[in-house]
């Protein structure tokens, strides 16, 4: 659904169902990778392996920093099982990659996370 880097903003080969679909898939993916059936609990290793994974295929694609965006967004959904939100393996894998657009989608998610909001067009009482 996205282009690599370098590719031309004209040439496109996925047909539009195909890219809204996609689109659809990582926009509503809220289970983080190497969660257990037990709620709250991830798996750190099976993790760090699936992110190292898409990481690399990504990085190979061109399409490194939009995967880092949307990883981010997915460990967005994590539940602590310590009390502590994010839990602990996303916490930590989050502070070990450092990258600045996985903290972007991290913190997209959980603004849009809030729903829609409105404000009152005139000040006073509602």
């Amino acid at each position: 659904m996205y282009r690599s880097r370098g590719d031309d903003a004209e040439a496109t080969d996925i047909p539009e169902n195909i890219a809204t679909n996609a689109y659809r898939l990582l926009d509503e993916w809220e289970v983080v990778p190497g969660s257990t059936e037990r709620m709250g609990e991830v798996n750190a290793d099976e993790l760090e392996a699936w992110v190292e994974t898409a990481r690399q295929l990504a990085r190979d694609a061109g399409r490194r920093e939009v995967a880092d965006v949307q990883i981010g967004k997915v460990l967005a959904h994590s539940r602590g099982d310590d009390e502590i939100w994010p839990t602990r393996p996303v916490r930590d894998l989050i502070e070990r990659i450092a990258s600045p657009e996985l903290d972007e989608g991290f913190a997209i998610e959980i603004y849009n996370s809030r729903g829609p909001t409105s404000m009152a067009v005139a000040p006073g009482p509602a």
